[in-house]
């Protein structure tokens, strides 16, 4: 049997699955295939996470904006509602 290695990626070290690799013999198709599912496992990990750091963001925007209780902007709505402040303040400011 042969064994095929991967070649490495930097980020394969955060990525814990990888381990079962080292001891499965692939065919080279099945290994490029599998390289192919690891870099979009990947690249889907690290949307999830810059979503939530946008979606963080607009929560942090929410405390900060005046509201009334009850009404539910969307991230739209939130981002307008901030440059108009934002306006605001800069001609009281100035």
């Amino acid at each position: 049997m042969k064994l095929i290695v991967l070649p490495a990626l930097p980020c394969l070290k955060k990525f814990v699955k990888i381990h079962f690799l080292a001891n499965i013999p692939l065919s080279p198709e099945t290994a490029q295939d599998q390289e192919r599912r690891i870099r979009r496992e990947i690249a889907n990990s690290n949307e999830r996470r810059r979503m939530q750091s946008i979606n963080a963001g607009f929560q942090s925007l929410k405390t900060l904006l005046p509201h009334t209780d009850g009404e539910k902007l969307s991230k739209v709505q939130r981002a307008l509602q901030t440059l108009t402040l934002i306006k605001c303040l800069g001609t009281v400011l100035v």
